[in-house]
């Protein structure tokens, strides 16, 4: 237990921040193992641009920085060949990918991130932009994100969202994504950026992976997080896309497309009538019966947030969710605390 001198708005905040940091590491745990899937199949991704970085012959082949190169490694990058460059970043990306604990502070002693920033802008350099912002989005998923911020890389991310090059596209939004995670004032910055969000809402509409409409759709639930929520109409374009996603056959992109939701519908009877408007009250109480507690615990957040505004939005979800949460709390037991609180509210 916390002393009392901690307000709830204290210990909220905290567990605000602890949860950023869980979700944070677990999306890097997740990036590991997705690369790892990569290398399994990279003959059938040759023409992407990482296909290199996830072939195992070719890894292999490329270096490891150490910690101790770094300064050398710092002082030479600008002066190098296009492939020496690509070499040398990979290397440092190497590094930063390959321990549990990335040496995100020895980079940034070392001043590389200004220069991994500076590649983003190598347009002629694909591959050292991909290894750049694969670099810039592990430092990101530390507790360094705001050195990221700092050195000036979110323009450069959110222009290179619409890059012709998918592999690109997918590195640079989920570095926004961890850098949106960081906090209300780092999504808000994001947010600010002209075309961050449509440029955004574009790879979610024209994916072209599963694995970047997964990142996407993750990103954009980090884009609506946090309190002070962002304002409404900063995040309403969204919401046709979100309601279009909880539908989606991957579990995975449905709970995050339902805890953006959640997000969303979380405040005043505005912000719940712009999520009520999209119809989704059918959607969100059939995944109440959904396999997953990922899925579930969102959907029932989100109908929460419906039946505690004014009484015209809570009828809208009435009937068929009292009913459909009876019958799911015999499958799900947390369902058993929406119907509770439904109870509570004197709906019913």
């Amino acid at each position: 237990m916390r002393g009392n001198g901690n307000s709830a708005e204290d210990l909220s905040r905290e567990r605000q921040e602890v949860t950023v940091a869980i979700r944070k590491n677990k999306r890097l745990q997740n990036l590991q193992k997705r690369r790892a899937l990569a290398k399994a199949n990279a003959q059938q991704a040759g023409q992407q641009v990482n296909a290199a970085a996830a072939n195992p012959a070719n890894e292999s082949k490329g270096s490891v920085a150490t910690v101790e190169q770094l300064p050398t490694i710092a002082a030479q990058l600008k002066s190098m060949t296009p492939s020496q460059r690509y070499e040398a970043t990979r290397s440092v990306r190497r590094l930063l990918s390959r321990q549990e604990q990335p040496p995100a502070e020895a980079v940034i002693q070392a001043g590389l991130v200004p220069i991994l920033v500076a590649e983003l802008g190598l347009v002629s350099e694909e591959k050292t932009q991909f290894e750049a912002a694969w670099a810039l989005t592990n430092i990101a998923s530390t507790e360094h994100t705001r050195v990221v911020v700092k050195d000036g890389a979110v323009p450069y991310l959110v222009k290179l969202m619409m890059s012709k090059n998918p592999d690109i596209r997918e590195q640079c939004l989920w570095c926004l994504g961890n850098i949106a995670g960081d906090g209300p004032d780092m999504r808000d910055l994001v947010l600010k950026v002209p075309q961050s969000l449509n440029n955004l809402l574009m790879n979610i509409k024209h994916a072209a992976t599963t694995s970047l409409l997964g990142n996407a759709v993750w990103t954009l639930s980090n884009f609506c997080r946090g309190k002070p929520q962002p304002p409404i109409e900063a995040i309403k374009p969204a919401l046709p896309y979100l309601a279009k996603l909880i539908t989606h056959n991957k579990m995975d992109i449905v709970g995050d497309a339902s805890w953006a939701i959640s997000y969303i519908s979380d405040g005043d009877d505005d912000r719940i009538q712009a999520c009520v408007d999209l119809n989704i009250v059918p959607s969100l109480i059939r995944l109440i019966s959904a396999d997953k507690v990922s899925v579930v615990i969102p959907a029932l957040r989100c109908l929460g947030n419906i039946v505690s505004g004014n009484d015209k939005q809570a009828q809208v979800s009435s009937h068929h969710s009292y009913r459909s949460l009876i019958f799911a709390s015999h499958v799900h037991i947390p369902c058993m605390l929406c119907v509770f609180r439904l109870h509570l509210l004197g709906r019913y």
